[in-house]
């Protein structure tokens, strides 16, 4: 069962800045839910089909202040919060940020590529997340080619551990094909 935190973990820097943009609004990202999709910056990928490169290698423009601002102007029109980017979970902020959504109400939804198994694992025993979209990114021979990391075993920790914990996630890829076929 998972709990619920009533602090947050750490301390929120509210002049932070690890969000590139905010989508007010999407009915597609956030399965039978009406949510907003923050962006987070970078990535420890390099992926060769990248769609989100401006993201993966800029600096946040929207700071924890702002973002909270948002949230709280969202409350009853929103259902959920999507974390995507780049990689949320490399953010500094993302387990303080994730408890501040919680807080207000929404549904977390996390787009992540895997690689910080210990992270999803905190913030999944703190109760911050409601859903996961893992990415697979190639098996395990093109893994490097593709990402331009040697992440592929965290990506496998990851995905054991929502196997373990029979949380409800899905496994998405992109097949490009110029890297990867059926």
């Amino acid at each position: 069962m998972q709990q619920t935190h009533t602090k947050p973990p750490q301390a929120l820097n509210l002049r932070n800045a690890q969000i590139y943009e905010i989508t007010p609004f999407t009915m597609l990202d956030f399965a039978d839910h009406i949510a907003a999709i923050a962006w987070f910056c970078g990535c420890n990928m390099r992926c060769n089909y990248c769609y989100n490169p401006q993201i993966v290698t800029s600096r946040g423009k929207i700071s924890n202040e702002e973002f909270l601002r948002f949230l709280d102007a969202r409350a009853g029109k929103l259902q959920g919060i999507v974390f995507s980017g780049g990689e949320c979970t490399c953010a500094s902020d993302f387990i303080p940020l994730a408890h501040e959504v919680k807080q207000r109400g929404f549904l977390l939804k996390v787009d992540t590529n895997g690689s910080n198994p210990q992270k999803i694992e905190e913030a999944l025993s703190l109760g911050l997340i409601d859903y996961i979209a893992l990415d697979f990114k190639a098996p395990r021979q093109d893994f490097e080619l593709i990402t331009k990391s040697s992440l592929y075993d965290k990506f496998l920790q990851t995905l054991r551990l929502l196997l373990r914990q029979n949380f409800k996630f899905e496994v998405r890829t992109t097949v490009h094909a110029d890297f990867l076929n059926e």
